[in-house]
């Protein structure tokens, strides 16, 4: 069947100063269900031909701060309303796929840092914080998940990371960057619960870092070098499915 949706967006920035500015925003949005979502991975998410298109209701508001070179603040609050949201449903141990949940409510904060700590010594940090939560359902049966959490779906998490770049490495215009990274994800539930946890459905707390460089010779050759999960950390991915540990990767790029 052909639907037709619509949808729109509205926003407003007060400019106080040149280091401050106020913004805030309303959107009614429509996300359509992706390849992935509807046909699967033909591995261990099977299809769902009926999934229906996502909408959703977004309020922002938020301000930016230049309060210093070596801190950049950004800081935005939100809610957001969702109808049919598209969510990862977990079937067992092996297998998931992807359905509508009737209606959700969500709310939280983020909160965005970064600036030049020294020359060539520059740093990023963020980190979200929000609540997710069933609103409607539509079957009776399913009543009693109303203002339950809505699982798989992380709802606090946070990452920093630094980056030291040397200009004209061992050669004029050759450049050298090296980055560190760190991961933070709190625990969450993947499989949906009502009123009583069972710690087998949740998803431990992960940390991880990774670390790396990059060789760029030129505008046209880059070597990069990843070492990722340096401390061999648990983790794991939405259907509590451990993922690789140490590992390293390399990259060569060549731009003509």
């Amino acid at each position: 069947n052909r639907e037709a949706y619509w949808g729109f967006n509205s926003a407003a920035k007060w400019e106080v100063n040149d280091r401050f500015f106020l913004r805030a925003s309303f959107e009614d949005a429509l996300r359509v269900p992706t390849q992935n979502e509807i046909f699967g991975d033909l591995r261990t998410i099977i299809p769902n031909f009926s999934l229906r298109p996502e909408r959703s209701r977004n309020v922002n508001a938020g301000f930016n701060a230049v309060i210093h070179n070596a801190l950049k603040v950004n800081v935005n609050y939100f809610l957001r309303s969702q109808r049919d949201l598209i969510l990862l449903q977990i079937i067992d141990t092996d297998t998931a796929r992807f359905i509508n949940r009737s209606k959700v409510f969500s709310s939280g904060a983020e909160i965005a840092l970064s600036g030049t700590i020294i020359p060539n010594l520059t740093y990023t940090w963020n980190t979200t914080y929000f609540n997710i939560e069933i609103r409607e359902v539509a079957q009776p049966q399913d009543a009693f998940l109303i203002g339950s959490p809505v699982p798989n779906i992380p709802t606090f998490f946070s990452n920093v990371g630094l980056r030291y770049e040397i200009e004209d490495a061992f050669k004029e215009e050759n450049d050298l960057q090296f980055n560190l990274d760190a991961q933070f994800v709190d625990e969450f539930s993947f499989i949906q619960e009502g009123n009583i946890r069972n710690d087998e459905n949740w998803i431990p707390m992960q940390f991880a870092v990774d670390a790396g460089f990059t060789y760029k010779i030129k505008d046209h050759l880059s070597f990069n070098f990843q070492a990722n999960n340096l401390f061999d950390a648990a983790l794991f991915d939405f259907i509590s499915v451990p993922r690789p540990g140490t590992n390293f990767a390399v990259k060569v790029r060549w731009n003509y």
